[in-house]
């Protein structure tokens, strides 16, 4: 229980201090209440607001976001890829800490995070990582330091809308691999195999199953500022992806009487390949093949979707599709192709349809007998 203690200023006038212990059990004071009824009503509120846990001390709020962020940082370093921590790093340190970093963490109010995050002048993707990298380090502040986040349920810009997805057909694949002869075997890959490029760079002699015909996908390569970092896949899990004969006889060929850790795909010194860069305006080889070849312009990754779509078109069940692709479940392939899938409801309606036409056929000629 606290204490009511009256006392008088520098004027003379009778005041109230109240004197309690806070969630630390530290004795604290607090003063200038110049009735005792206020001072109880105080009094009465601190000790309910220690008691369910969301008391906060003055010094405690007094902490900075800079002071916070270390230990986020340093959590999420050890808990995500490369890559995926590379890009919450950028954010802290061009768009958080430059307004957040020296704000105590109590002074700051929803309002004030709400205009930030209108007048970042970004896209949707940079201001919304921002915001969470902002609400992630305050939650950390709770409820030592503050009561709520006042970083979250405010207005964000929604995501971009996924870019429409390319899909090429058998013909218009070997039609592209044929305009770069030298990056043949990387094009038919990608367009047959759905491994990512990273994956496609990290690729081995020895991940290939002779026995079985299959590629072994075990590691991957981010390409992080200028420097191509390895690490595992995606998903952090291995998977085994089906490679059609015509694509395994030039890998075969291509990766005759090499070592096995040498790299299937390496560059001219050896080590690993950077994409293909510049967009649909760049001079790199893909574009050059893509313009050679008269399709409109698509981009390396819509060869990941042509896997897809061809191994839809071929009758491969979503489940072989979703392993192909490193996919986390089969919800997931579902809902990313889903319009790959929309045929299939037609197909089913057919064979349903001859299904039970066989059945009452076969059950009026039964009954006939």
């Amino acid at each position: 229980m606290g204490s009511i203690f009256p006392y008088e200023n520098a004027k003379g006038e009778k005041h109230y201090r109240i004197v309690f212990r806070d969630a630390e059990h530290k004795q604290t004071s607090k003063r200038g209440f110049k009735d005792l009824k206020s001072a109880k009503l105080a009094l009465g509120r601190i000790e309910n607001a220690v008691h369910d846990g969301s008391y906060v001390g003055h010094q405690r709020g007094m902490k900075l976001v800079s002071d916070l962020a270390p230990a986020w940082l340093a959590t999420k370093k050890a808990t995500l890829k490369p890559s995926s921590y590379n890009a919450i790093d950028t954010s802290w340190n061009v768009h958080v800490k430059k307004r957040w970093g020296s704000v105590p963490v109590a002074k700051i109010r929803r309002d004030a995070v709400q205009a930030w995050a209108n007048d970042l002048g970004r896209g949707p993707t940079t201001v919304r990582r921002a915001n969470e990298v902002l609400a992630g380090i305050l939650d950390t502040a709770i409820p030592a330091s503050i009561k709520t986040n006042p970083a979250r349920e405010i207005a964000l810009p929604k995501k971009e809308t996924a870019k429409e997805r390319r899909y090429l057909s058998h013909k218009q694949l070997w039609q592209l691999a044929e305009t770069a002869p030298k990056h043949k075997l990387h094009i038919l890959t990608l367009g047959y195999c759905g491994i990512r490029w990273g994956e496609l760079t990290a690729l081995q002699v020895g991940d290939l199953d002779l026995e079985k015909q299959l590629i072994t996908v075990s590691r991957n390569v981010v390409q992080i500022g200028s420097k191509l970092v390895p690490g595992t896949p995606k998903s952090g899990e291995a998977r085994r992806v089906p490679v059609p004969s015509r694509v395994w006889k030039l890998l075969l060929e291509h990766t005759k009487d090499k070592p096995s850790k040498s790299l299937i795909f390496p560059n001219e010194y050896g080590g690993f390949i950077h994409p293909p860069t510049g967009g649909r305006s760049g001079r790199s080889w893909w574009v050059s093949a893509v313009k050679k070849s008269g399709l409109e312009y698509l981009t390396i990754h819509d060869l990941r979707h042509t896997a897809a779509s061809l191994a839809v078109a071929s009758g491969a069940h979503v489940k072989i599709i979703q392993r192909m692709l490193g996919h986390s479940s089969a919800a997931v392939t579902l809902d990313v192709y889903s319009d790959l899938f929309e045929d299939d409801l037609h197909t089913l309606t057919s064979r349903l349809d001859s299904a039970i036409d066989a059945a009452i056929v076969a059950e009026s000629v039964a009954k006939d007998d």
